[in-house]
């Protein structure tokens, strides 16, 4: 490929297409079957889909990854359902005000108001991740907060959710995108990274 993105194929240097699309070679393969080309394409044999390692397609037309998309919004969109009514118990969204630590690693707590949430990341129904800003010096943060019992954080490392006041839950309704309760906006490098195979353990778990 050239540097302004034009493709030359580097069997026959014509502009337009690449060496494995290239008619004169596969003219050429056809006449000459022992040929160093022939070779070559006899030893890279066919195409393998970078997903779920088959032969017969490519990654863009898998049809295992289309079924596990609809399967992952699926997961999501019951997850999240669960994560939004513990939101609403809770009262926290943006613009709820907490106390928390100041910082990770003293116990100093003060009063921050939650100024976003990165509602893609926002996929157990047993926690939440925001971001915060304390009132008193404007500091900003984000921590992972339990949904959950108290005594839920030790095994997971969450922080305890302490909401000193609370929003109402048609605001926590309102606050909460209808891409991410329906499941379909989510990180898709995180379920789907380009070039690896199917992540089994994360769709059907």
């Amino acid at each position: 490929m050239s540097y302004n993105g034009t493709v030359y194929c580097s069997y026959c240097g014509n502009k337009g297409h690449n060496k494995r699309s290239c008619e004169s070679r596969k003219t050429f393969i056809e006449a000459n079957p022992d040929s160093y080309q022939a070779r070559m394409v006899k030893e890279s044999g066919p195409r393998k889909c970078s997903y779920c390692r088959c032969s017969d397609h490519t990654r863009r037309t898998c049809a295992v990854l289309k079924a596990d998309r609809t399967i992952l919004v699926t997961k999501l969109a019951t997850q999240r359902a669960k994560a939004l009514e513990k939101m609403v118990e809770c009262g926290v969204g943006i613009g709820a005000l907490l106390e928390t630590k100041h910082c990770y690693y003293d116990s100093f707590k003060a009063i921050a108001m939650v100024v976003s949430i990165p509602w893609s990341n926002v996929n157990a129904p047993d926690a939440i991740k925001l971001r915060f800003q304390f009132m008193k010096d404007g500091l900003q943060r984000g921590a992972t907060f339990s949904l959950g019992d108290d005594d839920e954080l030790d095994d997971f490392g969450y922080d305890p959710l302490v909401v000193v006041s609370p929003l109402s839950a048609r605001d926590v309704h309102a606050g909460a995108p209808s891409a991410w309760l329906n499941g379909s906006l989510y990180d898709e490098e995180i379920y789907f990274p380009k070039g690896e195979a199917r992540r089994g353990w994360m769709i059907d778990g």
